[in-house]
């Protein structure tokens, strides 16, 4: 019986472990995407965008805002998919005005005004 407790107690603290990690994970790609989190290369904040579009844990303007975010750090980097990102975000939410200024920057970037 004590074995029992023993690795019912320990299977609970791995459980908690593992949703800490998890959170803190998605808390890193958060700041990652959003620009909180200072330093990072913007393909690693793409792949951070990326991440928290494909959790499924989004959606309306929250997913406007990650579709925003992804493209403005695509914006001088991959025009086309800053474009398509920019374009997924005014679609989710028309009255978001921020990803018609970022397009506008990736159209300028590839255009090399």
């Amino acid at each position: 019986m004590r074995i029992g407790i023993e690795f019912l107690a320990s299977l609970a603290v791995l459980i908690l472990v593992q949703a800490g990690t998890a959170e803190a994970q998605a808390s890193d790609q958060s700041g990652l995407c959003s620009g909180k989190t200072t330093g990072a290369a913007p393909a690693v904040r793409v792949a951070a965008c990326t991440a928290l579009i494909n959790s499924g844990k989004y959606s309306g303007k929250n997913m406007a805002i990650l579709y925003n975010n992804r493209c403005s750090w695509n914006a001088t980097v991959a025009s086309d998919p800053a474009i398509n990102d920019c374009s997924q975000a005014i679609r989710m939410d028309p009255g978001y005005a921020r990803p018609y200024y970022n397009r506008s920057l990736a159209y300028y970037n590839k255009k090399g005004l």
